[in-house]
């Protein structure tokens, strides 16, 4: 695992998403309330990209069927998801996101 920038903080307003490419990695970049999550931007049911998708809380629901995921561990949290997606270690240094990437996730 490397740590890798991923954008600029303000760059992801409050309540929104910005999907992001960074190698080979297609992700996710959330903003709920100020907390940054970077996960995978595919959701495990339909491959469905996620952008686009309400944000609640920790939860991240996918546009196309409405599957919950925890934005933190990337677990599915009810149907139709029943497996979950890659969720990145994130941090914020200096307005900054950055996240641990790994290869082939």
């Amino acid at each position: 695992m490397s740590k890798t920038f991923i954008i600029d903080a303000d760059a992801v307003e409050k309540g929104k998403t910005r999907p992001i490419s960074v190698g080979e990695h297609k992700l996710l970049v959330c903003n709920s309330g100020g907390s940054y999550y970077v996960i995978a931007n595919q959701c495990s049911h339909a491959q469905a990209r996620l952008t686009g998708g309400k944000l609640r809380g920790h939860k991240i629901f996918c546009p196309l069927h409405s599957a919950p995921f925890d934005m933190r561990d990337g677990s599915a949290l009810g149907p139709p998801a029943t497996a979950p997606i890659c969720a990145y270690s994130t941090t914020v240094e200096d307005g900054k996101v950055f996240a641990e990437l790994t290869e082939g996730q």
